[in-house]
Protein backbone atom coordinates (compact mmCIF):
# COMPACT_ATOMS: atom_id res chain seq x y z
CA UNK A 1 0.00 0.00 0.00
CA UNK A 2 1.26 3.48 -0.82
CA UNK A 3 2.75 5.42 2.07
CA UNK A 4 0.71 8.56 2.63
CA UNK A 5 0.88 11.39 5.15
CA UNK A 6 -2.22 11.56 7.36
CA UNK A 7 -3.35 14.46 9.49
CA UNK A 8 -5.84 13.71 12.29
CA UNK A 9 -8.37 16.36 13.26
CA UNK A 10 -8.59 16.88 16.18
CA UNK A 11 -5.17 15.48 17.17
CA UNK A 12 -4.78 13.02 20.05
CA UNK A 13 -4.13 14.76 23.36
CA UNK A 14 -2.20 12.36 25.60
CA UNK A 15 -1.07 8.80 26.17
CA UNK A 16 -0.17 6.05 23.72
CA UNK A 17 -1.97 6.29 20.39
CA UNK A 18 -3.75 3.44 18.65
CA UNK A 19 -4.54 3.78 14.95
CA UNK A 20 -7.36 1.90 13.23
CA UNK A 21 -7.55 1.29 9.48
CA UNK A 22 -10.87 0.47 7.82
CA UNK A 23 -9.61 -1.92 5.13
CA UNK A 24 -11.87 -3.89 2.75
CA UNK A 25 -11.03 -6.99 4.79
CA UNK A 26 -12.18 -5.33 8.01
CA UNK A 27 -10.94 -2.91 10.67
CA UNK A 28 -7.35 -3.46 11.82
CA UNK A 29 -5.58 -1.69 14.70
CA UNK A 30 -1.94 -0.99 15.51
CA UNK A 31 -0.13 1.00 18.19
CA UNK A 32 2.07 4.03 17.51
CA UNK A 33 3.20 4.30 21.13
CA UNK A 34 3.46 7.64 22.88
CA UNK A 35 2.66 10.59 20.58
CA UNK A 36 2.12 14.02 22.06
CA UNK A 37 0.08 16.94 20.70
CA UNK A 38 1.72 18.47 17.65
CA UNK A 39 4.20 15.61 17.28
CA UNK A 40 4.62 13.58 14.12
CA UNK A 41 5.00 9.82 13.88
CA UNK A 42 6.29 8.07 10.76
CA UNK A 43 5.90 4.31 10.66
CA UNK A 44 6.37 2.01 7.67
CA UNK A 45 4.33 -1.16 7.13
CA UNK A 46 1.91 -0.41 9.96
CA UNK A 47 -0.89 -2.14 8.03
CA UNK A 48 -0.87 -4.56 5.14
CA UNK A 49 -3.60 -5.67 2.77
CA UNK A 50 -3.56 -8.05 -0.18
CA UNK A 51 -5.40 -6.45 -3.07
CA UNK A 52 -8.13 -8.60 -4.58
CA UNK A 53 -8.94 -8.71 -8.29
CA UNK A 54 -12.42 -7.39 -7.48
CA UNK A 55 -11.12 -4.28 -5.70
CA UNK A 56 -11.67 -0.91 -7.42
CA UNK A 57 -8.88 1.00 -9.18
CA UNK A 58 -8.81 3.49 -6.31
CA UNK A 59 -8.94 2.06 -2.80
CA UNK A 60 -10.17 4.40 -0.06
CA UNK A 61 -8.98 3.58 3.46
CA UNK A 62 -10.27 5.42 6.52
CA UNK A 63 -7.92 5.93 9.47
CA UNK A 64 -8.83 6.95 13.01
CA UNK A 65 -6.67 7.44 16.10
CA UNK A 66 -7.46 7.21 19.77
CA UNK A 67 -5.48 7.99 22.90
CA UNK A 68 -7.88 6.01 25.06
CA UNK A 69 -9.88 9.11 25.88
CA UNK A 70 -11.03 10.50 22.56
CA UNK A 71 -11.16 9.27 18.97
CA UNK A 72 -10.40 11.45 15.97
CA UNK A 73 -12.61 11.89 12.96
CA UNK A 74 -11.72 9.53 10.08
CA UNK A 75 -8.90 10.62 7.78
CA UNK A 76 -9.37 9.03 4.34
CA UNK A 77 -6.45 8.13 2.07
CA UNK A 78 -7.00 7.12 -1.57
CA UNK A 79 -4.51 4.63 -2.99
CA UNK A 80 -4.26 3.84 -6.69
CA UNK A 81 -4.28 0.11 -7.48
CA UNK A 82 -2.33 -1.15 -10.50
CA UNK A 83 -1.38 -4.57 -11.81
CA UNK A 84 1.81 -5.89 -10.24
CA UNK A 85 4.76 -5.84 -12.61
CA UNK A 86 8.28 -7.07 -11.90
CA UNK A 87 10.97 -4.41 -11.64
CA UNK A 88 13.43 -4.84 -14.54
CA UNK A 89 16.86 -6.09 -13.49
CA UNK A 90 18.53 -3.37 -15.56
CA UNK A 91 16.35 -0.32 -16.28
CA UNK A 92 18.43 2.65 -17.47
CA UNK A 93 17.56 6.32 -17.22
CA UNK A 94 19.05 8.98 -19.50
CA UNK A 95 19.52 12.68 -18.91
CA UNK A 96 18.67 14.93 -20.66
CA UNK A 97 15.30 13.64 -21.81
CA UNK A 98 15.80 14.87 -25.37
CA UNK A 99 18.57 15.78 -27.81
CA UNK A 100 18.93 17.88 -30.96
CA UNK A 101 20.12 16.37 -34.24
CA UNK A 102 23.56 17.61 -35.26
CA UNK A 103 24.33 19.02 -31.81
CA UNK A 104 26.81 17.36 -29.44
CA UNK A 105 25.49 16.89 -25.92
CA UNK A 106 26.54 15.04 -22.81
CA UNK A 107 24.27 12.06 -22.17
CA UNK A 108 24.36 10.71 -18.61
CA UNK A 109 23.08 7.14 -18.37
CA UNK A 110 22.32 5.72 -14.90
CA UNK A 111 21.17 2.27 -13.91
CA UNK A 112 20.66 0.60 -10.52
CA UNK A 113 20.87 -3.19 -11.07
CA UNK A 114 18.45 -5.35 -9.10
CA UNK A 115 21.09 -7.81 -7.94
CA UNK A 116 24.88 -8.04 -7.96
CA UNK A 117 26.62 -7.28 -11.29
CA UNK A 118 29.45 -9.58 -12.27
CA UNK A 119 31.91 -8.07 -14.73
CA UNK A 120 31.50 -4.88 -16.77
CA UNK A 121 28.21 -3.03 -17.20
CA UNK A 122 28.02 -1.66 -20.74
CA UNK A 123 25.89 1.01 -22.38
CA UNK A 124 25.14 0.74 -26.10
CA UNK A 125 23.87 3.81 -27.94
CA UNK A 126 23.56 4.82 -31.60
CA UNK A 127 27.16 5.05 -32.77
CA UNK A 128 29.05 3.36 -29.95
CA UNK A 129 29.37 1.77 -26.53
CA UNK A 130 30.58 2.92 -23.12
CA UNK A 131 31.17 1.44 -19.68
CA UNK A 132 29.11 2.38 -16.61
CA UNK A 133 30.83 2.45 -13.21
CA UNK A 134 29.97 2.85 -9.53
CA UNK A 135 33.35 4.18 -8.42
CA UNK A 136 32.45 7.77 -7.57
CA UNK A 137 34.41 9.24 -10.47
CA UNK A 138 33.25 11.32 -13.42
CA UNK A 139 29.47 11.44 -13.67
CA UNK A 140 29.07 8.79 -10.95
CA UNK A 141 28.45 10.86 -7.84
CA UNK A 142 28.71 8.31 -5.01
CA UNK A 143 31.01 5.31 -4.89
CA UNK A 144 29.36 2.00 -4.00
CA UNK A 145 25.77 3.29 -3.81
CA UNK A 146 24.51 0.73 -6.33
CA UNK A 147 23.91 3.27 -9.12
CA UNK A 148 26.17 2.77 -12.14
CA UNK A 149 26.73 5.78 -14.39
CA UNK A 150 28.19 6.46 -17.83
CA UNK A 151 28.90 9.90 -19.30
CA UNK A 152 28.77 10.00 -23.11
CA UNK A 153 29.45 12.86 -25.51
CA UNK A 154 26.98 12.07 -28.26
CA UNK A 155 25.96 13.80 -31.49
CA UNK A 156 22.77 12.29 -32.91
CA UNK A 157 22.50 12.57 -36.67
CA UNK A 158 18.79 12.19 -37.42
CA UNK A 159 15.60 13.33 -35.65
CA UNK A 160 13.30 10.67 -34.27
CA UNK A 161 13.76 8.19 -31.42
CA UNK A 162 17.10 6.78 -30.24
CA UNK A 163 17.53 3.76 -27.98
CA UNK A 164 20.07 3.36 -25.16
CA UNK A 165 20.66 -0.18 -23.87
CA UNK A 166 22.42 -1.36 -20.71
CA UNK A 167 23.69 -4.92 -20.37
CA UNK A 168 25.56 -6.97 -17.76
CA UNK A 169 25.60 -10.30 -15.97
CA UNK A 170 23.57 -9.82 -12.78
CA UNK A 171 23.58 -12.60 -10.18
CA UNK A 172 25.15 -14.83 -12.83
CA UNK A 173 22.41 -14.23 -15.43
CA UNK A 174 22.69 -12.01 -18.51
CA UNK A 175 20.33 -9.06 -18.28
CA UNK A 176 19.64 -5.98 -20.38
CA UNK A 177 17.31 -2.99 -20.42
CA UNK A 178 16.50 -0.19 -22.83
CA UNK A 179 15.20 3.35 -22.76
CA UNK A 180 14.18 5.56 -25.69
CA UNK A 181 15.03 9.25 -25.96
CA UNK A 182 13.68 11.89 -28.34
CA UNK A 183 15.96 13.44 -30.96
CA UNK A 184 14.54 16.76 -32.16
CA UNK A 185 15.20 18.37 -35.55
CA UNK A 186 18.20 20.68 -35.94
CA UNK A 187 17.55 24.14 -34.51
CA UNK A 188 14.93 22.97 -31.99
CA UNK A 189 15.94 23.36 -28.31
CA UNK A 190 16.17 20.10 -26.38
CA UNK A 191 16.94 21.42 -22.87
CA UNK A 192 15.84 24.18 -20.54
CA UNK A 193 17.00 27.65 -21.47
CA UNK A 194 20.02 28.83 -19.48
CA UNK A 195 19.71 32.35 -18.08
CA UNK A 196 21.42 34.32 -15.34
CA UNK A 197 18.58 36.72 -14.55
CA UNK A 198 14.79 36.82 -14.60
CA UNK A 199 12.50 39.68 -15.57
CA UNK A 200 9.37 39.41 -13.47
CA UNK A 201 6.04 41.02 -12.72
CA UNK A 202 4.25 40.68 -9.38
CA UNK A 203 0.52 41.24 -9.51
CA UNK A 204 -2.19 40.24 -7.02
CA UNK A 205 0.42 38.42 -4.93
CA UNK A 206 1.63 36.24 -7.83
CA UNK A 207 5.02 36.56 -9.51
CA UNK A 208 5.61 35.49 -13.11
CA UNK A 209 8.13 36.20 -15.84
CA UNK A 210 7.41 39.18 -18.06
CA UNK A 211 9.05 37.74 -21.18
CA UNK A 212 8.53 33.98 -20.93
CA UNK A 213 5.51 31.65 -20.97
CA UNK A 214 5.07 27.89 -21.12
CA UNK A 215 3.04 25.90 -23.62
CA UNK A 216 2.03 22.24 -23.79
CA UNK A 217 1.64 20.26 -27.02
CA UNK A 218 1.19 16.62 -27.85
CA UNK A 219 4.67 15.09 -27.34
CA UNK A 220 4.30 13.49 -30.78
CA UNK A 221 3.57 16.83 -32.51
CA UNK A 222 6.02 17.83 -35.23
CA UNK A 223 8.58 20.09 -33.54
CA UNK A 224 9.09 22.24 -36.63
CA UNK A 225 5.34 22.83 -36.82
CA UNK A 226 5.33 23.82 -33.13
CA UNK A 227 8.15 26.31 -33.76
CA UNK A 228 6.25 27.79 -36.73
CA UNK A 229 3.07 28.17 -34.66
CA UNK A 230 4.98 29.91 -31.86
CA UNK A 231 6.65 32.32 -34.28
CA UNK A 232 3.29 33.08 -35.94
CA UNK A 233 2.05 34.20 -32.50
CA UNK A 234 5.04 36.52 -32.03
CA UNK A 235 7.14 34.22 -29.85
CA UNK A 236 10.34 32.21 -30.04
CA UNK A 237 10.82 28.61 -28.95
CA UNK A 238 13.76 28.81 -26.52
CA UNK A 239 13.64 25.74 -24.26
CA UNK A 240 12.26 22.25 -23.68
CA UNK A 241 10.95 21.43 -20.20
CA UNK A 242 10.14 17.84 -21.17
CA UNK A 243 8.83 16.34 -24.43
CA UNK A 244 5.65 18.25 -25.21
CA UNK A 245 6.30 21.13 -22.77
CA UNK A 246 8.11 24.19 -24.12
CA UNK A 247 9.52 27.52 -22.96
CA UNK A 248 8.53 30.44 -25.19
CA UNK A 249 10.20 33.87 -25.26
CA UNK A 250 8.01 36.93 -25.87
CA UNK A 251 8.48 40.69 -26.01
CA UNK A 252 8.53 41.93 -22.41
CA UNK A 253 5.06 42.49 -20.98
CA UNK A 254 4.14 45.09 -18.40
CA UNK A 255 1.02 43.44 -16.92
CA UNK A 256 -0.83 40.16 -16.55
CA UNK A 257 -3.22 41.37 -19.24
CA UNK A 258 -0.33 41.47 -21.72
CA UNK A 259 0.65 37.93 -20.76
CA UNK A 260 -2.94 36.72 -21.09
CA UNK A 261 -3.09 38.25 -24.58
CA UNK A 262 0.05 36.38 -25.60
CA UNK A 263 -1.35 33.13 -24.20
CA UNK A 264 -4.54 33.65 -26.21
CA UNK A 265 -2.56 34.16 -29.42
CA UNK A 266 -0.51 31.01 -28.81
CA UNK A 267 -3.64 29.01 -28.00
CA UNK A 268 -5.17 29.71 -31.42
CA UNK A 269 -2.93 26.98 -32.83
CA UNK A 270 -4.45 23.50 -32.88
CA UNK A 271 -1.05 22.19 -31.77
CA UNK A 272 -1.20 24.01 -28.43
CA UNK A 273 -3.29 22.16 -25.84
CA UNK A 274 -2.26 24.33 -22.88
CA UNK A 275 -0.53 27.64 -22.15
CA UNK A 276 0.36 29.37 -18.89
CA UNK A 277 2.53 32.13 -17.44
CA UNK A 278 6.00 31.14 -16.28
CA UNK A 279 5.39 31.45 -12.55
CA UNK A 280 8.28 32.17 -10.21
CA UNK A 281 8.44 30.68 -6.69
CA UNK A 282 11.11 31.43 -4.11
CA UNK A 283 12.18 29.29 -1.15
CA UNK A 284 10.55 31.71 1.26
CA UNK A 285 7.26 31.13 -0.54
CA UNK A 286 7.21 27.52 0.65
CA UNK A 287 5.42 26.55 3.86
CA UNK A 288 7.61 25.88 6.92
CA UNK A 289 8.65 22.34 7.73
CA UNK A 290 9.20 19.38 5.41
CA UNK A 291 7.42 19.46 2.06
CA UNK A 292 5.50 16.22 1.58
CA UNK A 293 4.39 15.11 -1.92
CA UNK A 294 0.63 14.99 -2.39
CA UNK A 295 0.73 13.14 -5.72
CA UNK A 296 -1.65 10.14 -5.44
CA UNK A 297 0.44 8.39 -8.14
CA UNK A 298 3.64 8.69 -6.10
CA UNK A 299 3.61 5.01 -5.21
CA UNK A 300 3.77 4.06 -8.90
CA UNK A 301 6.99 5.99 -9.51
CA UNK A 302 9.40 3.32 -8.31
CA UNK A 303 12.28 4.94 -10.21
CA UNK A 304 12.36 7.73 -7.61
CA UNK A 305 13.73 5.38 -4.98
CA UNK A 306 15.66 3.32 -7.53
CA UNK A 307 17.81 6.35 -8.34
CA UNK A 308 17.75 7.84 -4.83
CA UNK A 309 15.66 10.83 -5.92
CA UNK A 310 13.34 10.46 -2.95
CA UNK A 311 16.24 11.14 -0.56
CA UNK A 312 17.77 14.02 -2.50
Amino acid sequence: MTRSPITFTPPPTSGPVTVSAALPSGVTTASLGQVGPGQQAAVDSLFSYTVAASDPDILSVGFTATDGTATTAPSVVDTVIVASEPIPTLQPAVWPLAFTAGQTANAVVSVAPIGEPGGPLTVTFPGGTAGATDDGTGADLVEGDGVYTASINWEPTDPGVATFETAAYVDGTYASGTVDVVVLPAGIPSTLETRTDLHTITQAGTTFESDRVNIVTDPAADANAVRDAVEAAGGTLVGLIRPGSWEVALPAATSRADIDGALARLSTSDLVIGASPSYVAKPDDLPPGPVRPNDPMLGLQNYLSQFRIDTA
